[in-house]
């Protein structure tokens, strides 16, 4: 069952301001063969467009879970049982008109029977040149519970190279604290006829547990690909 409500809003008073949106909606989940409520969320949102395409948001959510059967979270053991939960979420996107553009967001609030606090930069975009851009994101998870407490880290750099409306090379860096892991891509991709391309993608990941300083090789791959146009 789901029920949403929304308002938005054009102050026209506010010189600055594009829109105000409200929103409230529920979520509920029954199991019908159990007889028992499996998920409620209420959630609110106060978001604010501004005219140079910025972008406020905050979140206020309530959920409730009922947990059947314990469940495993990157080394922790949750209970079975019920839950309920209250966290709060804001957020601010700078528009894509801007040399740096992006989210930067932070929440905080009840964890099955502990705490989470997140904060984290995400779709964003730095042109440094005219031909190169950076795209760094990065997200980091605090979680306290009563017996136990761990830190997870996301953290990816995509570097874009356009040598030509035709010719384009990436590389994409991400390291991850849950699998232990550390990877990269680099992509070419020249287009030497209309329609027909070349890609050469360069892919390697690596074990990067406790940091070590020349990580365990896991696995390394090269792939060519060209494609051609043929017109009958």
């Amino acid at each position: 069952t789901q029920l949403a409500l929304r308002a938005s809003p054009r102050p026209r008073n506010i010189e600055k301001l594009r829109q105000v949106i409200l929103e409230a909606s529920v979520d509920y989940f029954e199991n019908a063969e159990l007889g028992f409520v499996e998920t409620r969320d209420i959630i609110g949102q106060l978001r604010i467009d501004f005219e140079n395409s910025d972008q406020f948001s905050f979140d206020y959510a309530n959920s409730y879970e009922n947990l059947a059967a314990p469940e495993h979270i990157t080394g922790a053991i949750i209970p079975a049982g019920r839950y309920q939960f209250d966290r709060s979420d804001v957020s601010y996107s700078f528009g894509t008109q801007r040399s740096f553009s992006g989210r930067l967001s932070a929440s905080h609030g009840t964890f099955y029977d502990g705490h989470l606090t997140s904060v984290g930069v995400s779709r964003s975009r730095i042109e440094l040149l005219r031909q190169l851009s950076i795209e760094p994101s990065m997200s980091f998870n605090a979680v306290r519970l009563p017996d136990q407490y761990f830190d997870t880290v996301l953290t990816m750099m995509r570097v874009n190279v356009t040598f030509t409306p035709r010719m384009l090379l990436s590389g994409l860096v991400q390291f991850n604290s849950s699998a232990d892991s550390f990877s990269t891509n680099v992509r070419f991709r020249w287009e030497y006829a209309p329609g027909s391309e070349v890609f050469l993608v360069w892919t390697e990941q690596r074990e990067s547990y406790e940091f070590k300083r020349f990580p365990m090789l896991q696995n390394r791959g090269l792939v060519i690909k060209a494609t051609r146009l043929l017109r009958l």
